[in-house]
């Protein structure tokens, strides 16, 4: 019952938009809501028949993927160049993730990475996934911030969990994010943005998102065949 629970502002959002019972969205005077007809045709406001106030859905805690029996993850040199983390196909587990810029960390088989504490990513520090590898990333800080992650690969391989505890989650990186994110206790926000068509793309699931600047987020349709 929550009054303008989703506050769209001036954006176009080629979609529907749901929320609880008697929820009512606010929309700008250039805000656009409907299909890409309607938001490429210079409508605004919600089409008729793209709003509805029947959303009901439960988002239930992560847990921690495993206790004890996780390796250290470690630094490797790899065809000349250094890397932070090398992680395989693994369970992983660390204190917490800081990388620093120009740190690299380097997924190469199907990795579970537990982080205790915060995970702070600054510069342009990455994670980068390999073709075909795949990483879940748990998160049981209060925060997480997150710079170059998976941007020339395909959002099921990136997936990330926000334990009870992990209360924020920042992105800010001018470059692509592909990836899935359930942190439902964590505040997201999303800022910068650079000048890719899709800045996000993926789906999210958050207690609140805010996203600021030049930014576009992608709901990718692989995601719901896969």
């Amino acid at each position: 019952g929550l009054t303008n629970s989703l506050n769209i502002g001036n954006a176009n959002i080629k979609g529907k938009v749901r929320t609880g019972a008697f929820g009512l969205p606010a929309v700008g005077s250039q805000g656009t809501v409907g299909s890409s007809a309607w938001v490429d045709g210079g409508n605004t406001g919600i089409q008729p028949g793209w709003f509805a106030d029947d959303f009901n859905a439960e988002f239930p805690d992560v847990l921690p993927p495993f206790n004890g029996g996780a390796n250290t993850p470690v630094g490797k040199k790899i065809s000349g160049t250094n890397y932070t983390y090398v992680l395989g196909t693994e369970n992983y587990q660390l204190s917490s993730l800081s990388l620093k810029t120009d740190d690299t960390v380097l997924i190469t088989g199907h990795a579970v990475l537990y982080v205790t504490g915060n995970v702070n990513m600054s510069g342009s520090s990455q994670i980068r996934i390999a073709p075909g590898a795949s990483l879940k990333l748990f998160v049981g800080g209060a925060s997480a911030n997150l710079a170059q992650v998976n941007i020339s690969g395909h959002a099921k391989d990136f997936s990330y969990y926000g334990l009870p505890t992990n209360t924020s989650l920042n992105w800010s990186g001018n470059s692509e994010f592909l990836g899935t994110i359930y942190a439902p206790s964590a505040s997201f926000s999303m800022g910068g943005g650079g000048n890719n068509n899709y800045d996000f793309q993926g789906a999210c699931i958050a207690t609140s998102v805010t996203m600021n600047g030049h930014f576009s987020f992608h709901f990718d349709d692989s995601l719901a065949r896969n």
